[in-house]
């Protein structure tokens, strides 16, 4: 998707399916996870380091990365 800001700036956005850490917000791609955790269910935040269930949505990304 591209849309075109007020300063005629273009916004390159598309969707990939993310797991969003429920402490800290931080955006895991589903690509950046590995098998253990795809396995056991169970995903470690590199931000915060909260370990929980891996809950897979899917999110609009822009160029930099985040949603």
């Amino acid at each position: 998707m591209t849309n075109t800001s007020n300063d005629g700036q273009i916004d390159k956005k598309h969707w990939e399916s993310v797991h969003i850490c429920p402490r800290c917000a931080c955006i895991t791609n589903l690509s950046e996870i590995d098998l253990r955790t795809v396995t056991t269910g169970i995903v470690e935040c590199p931000r915060c380091h909260w370990s929980g269930p891996i809950e897979i949505e899917i999110a609009e990304i822009d160029e930099a990365g985040e949603g």
